[in-house]
């Protein structure tokens, strides 16, 4: 297994600005993530980025920023973190291929927190039925039929724990195509478990969640839904590690520090002005205060 100083979990601004200072701090750094899904690199003009004096795409801001963190040592990967464990001596990550890396240190990056599907009715049963992370709530779904909804990575993470508790679970990617990694798709099939490529048109019940109903007018019984889209977020991360959280953002303070020892974040899955140069500053902190902890040093000078 590898082992790194600094693992950072998400290729936006916040994550490849703080690769660049613990680099810069000799720190032995990698970044997991695909800076091509960032909301950065999708905006067609920026216009509000130190220092450009004229508008520019997120994609080249983007692929500036790669190159000089790579120019100090950052190691990046284009590997989706589905789950984030802590050990006595640092955290192990597990990657979409079931590969795992360590680490010493986190920065979760990983942007704007869990989504919503938009579902109708979905808010109304939110604890009632649908839940978003089965860490939490897969342990009253004993033996019970689940319904996960979501077509990635995530989607299928989130199937594998839910076999902790109960066989019977249908993956529904709510009309979306598959697009999990080979590894996760193959076990997903190995487990039996199906996956419907249909769309949902509403969650209904009494108390609770009952019923998906789907556009052609049927409905299906289930016991409960798990909400798993995109990639794992903050969210996920937060509750299975006991992170503090403020709604839906990580608890940090001015040095990006959470209430668990060793794991820091920064950027968007921390609330506030979703901003780059917010979420580059938060970088910045969160990877100086890791270089001041490793150094034992109050200051860390960075003339180069």
């Amino acid at each position: 297994m590898k082992t790194y100083d600094v693992i950072i979990i998400g290729a936006g601004p916040a994550g490849i600005g703080a690769a660049t200072y613990t680099c810069r701090a000799k720190l032995k750094t990698l970044v997991l993530g695909d800076p091509k899904k960032g909301a950065l690199y999708k905006a067609h003009r920026v216009g509000n980025v130190y220092p450009f004096h004229e508008d520019v795409t997120g994609q080249h801001i983007t692929e500036l920023s790669l190159k000089q963190a790579e120019r100090f040592g950052a190691v990046m990967l284009n590997k989706e973190a589905v789950d984030l464990k802590k050990e006595v001596d640092g955290f192990i990550v597990v990657l979409d291929d079931f590969s795992e890396v360590k680490s010493r240190f986190v920065i979760i990056c990983t942007g704007k927190p869990f989504n919503i599907a938009g579902i109708p009715n979905e808010k109304l049963f939110t604890g009632k039925g649908v839940h978003y992370c089965v860490v939490c709530d897969g342990f009253f779904y004993k033996e019970k039929k689940i319904a996960v909804v979501g077509h990635a990575n995530n989607a299928a993470e989130e199937t594998m724990q839910l076999l902790n508790y109960t066989k019977d679970i249908v993956i529904i990617t709510n009309g979306k195509k598959k697009g999990m990694s080979h590894e996760l798709e193959h076990a997903i099939s190995e487990s039996g478990i199906k996956v419907r490529e249909e769309k949902i048109s509403r969650f209904d019940g009494g108390k609770n969640m009952e019923k998906i109903f789907f556009p052609d007018g049927h409905s299906e019984d289930f016991d409960g839904c798990f909400i798993a889209l995109g990639a794992a977020s903050s969210f996920n991360f937060g509750l299975e590690l006991g992170l503090e959280m403020e709604g839906n953002s990580i608890k940090i303070d001015r040095d990006g520090r959470t209430n668990v020892k060793g794991i820091f974040a920064a950027g968007d899955c921390t609330g506030g002005n979703a901003q780059v140069a917010k979420s580059i500053g938060e970088g910045c902190n969160a990877a100086l205060a890791i270089a001041r902890e490793i150094s034992g040093r109050k200051t860390i000078l960075d003339y180069d």
